[in-house]
């Protein structure tokens, strides 16, 4: 199978993070707000006795 030149003459994309490609991706969408639920005690972990 011969791999088109395009594919081996393009330059390679300049490396960014996953955050800021996700960020690029997603930012045409707009923001999104969540709200955080309220805080609970933590609860007592399981005994195994």
């Amino acid at each position: 199978m011969a791999i088109p030149a395009q594919a081996v003459e393009r330059e390679a994309a300049s490396p960014k993070g996953l955050g800021t490609a996700i960020d690029e991706l997603f930012k045409p969408f707009g923001d999104v707000e969540l709200e955080m639920p309220p805080r609970e005690p933590m609860s007592e972990p399981p005994r195994f006795d």
